[in-house]
């Protein structure tokens, strides 16, 4: 929705990203980019961009899948 976005890592856990306020086109966003301010890190104090709107987080936890995602299956 335009308050949440779930970002997975190289190592397929999940995180949640609640944003400050709603970004309007992001359920329609077909890419996006994140604003890490100078860091290599995404956590907290990031935004996502979407169609040029920066859209700050107010908070980034590991959670589960996005409602409606399966997942994922370990291969071992």
């Amino acid at each position: 929705d335009e308050y949440t976005i779930y970002v997975q890592d190289v190592h397929q856990r999940w995180y949640k990203a609640s944003l400050l306020g709603p970004c309007m086109d992001l359920p329609f966003a077909t890419a996006v980019r994140f604003d890490v301010r100078g860091t290599h890190t995404l956590d907290r104090f990031s935004s996502v961009i979407v169609n040029g709107r920066r859209c700050p987080f107010q908070s980034f936890v590991e959670s589960g899948p996005p409602p409606g995602e399966k997942p994922a299956r370990h291969k071992g």
